[in-house]
């Protein structure tokens, strides 16, 4: 979902602009109240991270590999208790 909207902020205002519209929308949509304050940082720099790779890969499918591997390695730190 987020891949398309920065696909359709390209179409509108090319690559430079839709970078902080698409941050601002993963932020949006990954907003959680149990978020601390040191994960919105991360977070933020994740969702640039992802913009970034579907500028530079003009693809989702690099940046879906890369959100399930830091969801996986999220999930496997939260069960171990680390």
């Amino acid at each position: 979902m987020v891949g398309l909207v920065l696909a359709s902020g390209q179409a509108r205002a090319g690559s430079n602009e839709a970078g902080p519209d698409q941050l601002d929308f993963f932020g949006e949509r990954t907003t959680n109240p149990r978020v601390t304050r040191i994960q919105c940082p991360i977070l933020a720099f994740f969702g640039i991270v992802l913009g970034w790779l579907r500028v530079r890969t003009d693809s989702v499918f690099p940046g879906m590999m890369l959100h399930a591997t830091f969801n996986g390695i999220a999930l496997i730190v939260a069960v171990s208790g680390a």
